[in-house]
């Protein structure tokens, strides 16, 4: 059976928008992450039209990506990835980090399941073969 492939750097790549500094459109910069509902407005007016751009088979690893990291990645290793692209948004502090990305796919992906029955049918691969 073929792995799906999954990697950081889909990961890196989504939260990329948020290191756009004045750049980003309405109002975004200001919001405040500990708000359910500006959560829900960072995914419908940034993440998720950026997403929607993308190939579809990147659309796809991206999302098992991010299943995989709520899944399997420690905290921080949840922190360095939003962080990375030097967002100009905060993290959220009223929330432990798991639930800011449980929240965000809810946003993104409706009610499917971010649950990983079986670890074994994913392949992790470096940020580097994204673009192979």
């Amino acid at each position: 059976m073929k792995k799906i492939k999954i990697s950081k750097g889909y990961i890196l790549m989504f939260w990329s928008p948020l290191g756009d500094g004045p750049e980003l459109d309405g109002g975004l910069s200001g919001l405040n992450l500990n708000n359910i509902d500006s959560i829900n407005k960072l995914v419908q007016e940034l993440l998720l039209p950026e997403y929607k751009n993308w190939p579809a088979q990147w659309q796809f690893n991206c999302k098992e990506s991010l299943r995989y990291a709520i899944c399997f990645a420690s905290d921080k290793e949840l922190e360095r990835y939003y962080n990375v692209g030097l967002p100009q948004i905060s993290l959220p502090t009223s929330m432990p980090i798991r639930e800011f990305y449980i929240s965000i796919w809810k946003f993104m992906f409706n009610e499917e399941g971010y649950e990983i029955s079986n670890p074994e049918l994913y392949e992790i691969i470096s940020e580097y073969e994204i673009y192979k």
